[in-house]
Formats: C-alpha cells, structure tokens, sequence
C-alpha cells in the first residue's frame, strides 16, 4: 500500500514545531530560575515515580480499555495496552501532530495481527470517544472556573482559559456532526485515491457508531480516564509541596486539555502545555514559577514512560520486516 506524502506537511510541521519551542524558551527565561529549580528539588525522584506510577496505573489503563471495546472479540489487553503506550508516547516526544500519534497506535496494533481496517476504524472511532468525553469534563471545568473566576480581582487569566475550553466544545460538537454529515466519505474520495485500497470509512464507522453498547461504554471509559488526569494533576502538585484541590485539579487538566486540543497542529503541544498551566495557575492564584514546574514535571514523565515505549516500537517494527 503506497500513500502520496504532501509536500507541504512536513513545512507545517516543522513551522509549529519551531514556534512552540521558542513559546517554551520564552516562559521558561520569564521565570525565577531559583524558585523553578527548587520546585523540582522538592519533588524528587521519589515524587516524580509516583507520578508516572498513577498515570501507568490510571489514565492509561482507563483509555487502553475504552479503544479496546470497541473491537469484537478483541486480541488481549496487553497488546492495546502496549499500543496506547507507543500512542502516547509518539503525541509527546516525536514531531508529529497529534493525529501522527494515533496512526502510530493504530499501526502498533496492525503489527499485533489486528486487520489494517479493524485498527484503522476504531482507532477513529477512539478520537471520537475521547473527545466526546471531552466535552462533559471541559463543561465541568468551565463552571468551576467561572464560580472561581467570579470570586477574583482580576479574572481576565482565567476567562482566557475558559474561552479556550468553550472552543473545545464547540469545535468538538462540529466534529461530531461532521461525521454523522460524511466528513469522512468527503476524506475517503479526496484522499484515500491515493492508496492502492479503500477501508469505507463512512459507513464502518457509522456502523461502529450505531452500536451504542459500545460507543458508549468507550465513552464511559475516557470519562474515567479524563478523572484520573486530573488525579495526576493533582499529585503533582502534592509533592510540589503546593497542594491544590481535587475540583482546581480537574480544572487544570480540563481547560488545559481543552487549549492543547484545540491546537492539536503544534507537535507534542510543545510551549502550549507550559502556556496553559501558567495561564491557569495564574487564574488559581499559583506562582507561574510552580506552574511552569508542575508542567515541566510532566513533561519529565513523557520522558520516563515514552522514551523506553519509542525503544520498543522500533523493535517492533524490526521484527515485523524480519518475518
């Protein structure tokens, strides 16, 4: 199967990419150099193991399990598991958007002996999911932003962020109702020309869609999976020795998630996530010094959980041409 490469993507990408590190470079020289490397002194290896423990052992789990179910007679959780692994890390460490990430899930598990199609539709089918989750839980976060925003001298922070989140929603809703109209049958004659195959795009996912059992379940799944993020959030803060709420935790990763979608074209949401979190945080009345730290932190877990999965991935791919 050969596919045409734009000429143009990789100038994009490398556009984003390069705006998005010099954002990082930029917050990052706007801080206090000693407040930001005491907030990591605090934390330690100790707390940056219990942070990647609850992701491993949470989010990752939740979001394995609402891909998984959307497959009939699906191949063993390990396998999607070790897929979502690869996934993640492709979205946070290689210069991708974040769609490059998914078609790297979905390939890992066309590597597992999943059919191209099988793997092609409900890796779709899980962007959908995950982003219908989205919705409620950015709704959530919106109202406690605004109950929180009400109660400040200066909102304007934290309004941007909530319009950041609004965006979310609305742009997610479009994309819903894009599909239900044929936006992927629209794809399918524009794009899919160019391999030597077609998968029905429109129709197997209308199909997958029409199940409810599982559309839903997948959904309840995300949803859970969006909780436990924000428990994430929540701990590392906690070991920041700058404890926050449970509800500004799910606010955090809420609107944060919302404006990292919302420019989903910037690889590995590079400048973006540390924006958000000083954006945020400064509207939670948090140093951007910690702010930026408890980004950073993060950022240091998608070194520790990716960089081993990227390793593995390319053994994968190894083997797969050697047999």
């Amino acid at each position: 199967m050969t596919q045409k490469k734009s000429k143009w993507q990789p100038i994009v990408t490398s556009i984003t990419l390069l705006l998005g590190i010099a954002l990082f470079v930029w917050l990052t020289l706007q801080q206090d150099s000693a407040k930001l490397y005491q907030a990591f002194l605090t934390v330690g290896w100790h707390g940056l193991l219990y942070v990647v423990a609850a992701h491993l052992f949470f989010p990752m789990v939740f979001s394995t399990q609402g891909w998984r179910v959307l497959l009939s007679r699906p191949p063993s959780f390990v396998l999607f598991y070790r897929a979502r692994w690869i996934r993640e890390a492709a979205k946070n460490l290689l210069p991708l958007m974040q769609l490059g990430g998914d078609a790297v899930g979905a390939r890992v598990l066309v590597l597992g002996k999943v059919s191209t199609k099988d793997a092609s539709i409900i890796t779709i089918g899980d962007i959908t999911t995950e982003a219908a989750a989205l919705i409620p839980f950015s709704i959530v976060a919106i109202v406690l932003a605004v109950d929180i925003a009400n109660g400040l001298n200066d909102p304007d922070m934290l309004q941007s962020a909530i319009g950041g989140g609004v965006v979310l929603v609305i742009l997610t809703c479009a994309f819903l109702i894009m599909q239900k109209l044929g936006i992927f049958r629209f794809i399918e004659n524009l794009l899919l020309s160019k391999f030597d195959t077609t998968i029905d795009l429109h129709d197997s996912l209308m199909t997958l869609y029409g199940d409810m059992r599982k559309s839903l379940t997948s959904t309840g799944w995300h949803c859970l999976g969006w909780l436990a993020g924000s428990l994430e959030i929540w701990i590392i803060f906690y070991v920041m020795g700058a404890p926050i709420s449970y509800s500004e935790a799910i606010l955090m990763e809420g609107l944060g998630q919302a404006i990292k979608s919302v420019t989903f074209f910037v690889p590995a949401g590079i400048g973006v996530q540390e924006g958000s979190f000083i954006l945020i945080g400064s509207g939670l009345g948090l140093a951007p010094e910690i702010a930026l730290a408890a980004s950073l932190i993060r950022r240091c877990r998608h070194l520790i959980i990716g960089i081993p999965a990227l390793i593995y991935w390319s053994r994968m791919e190894y083997d797969g041409k050697q047999s």
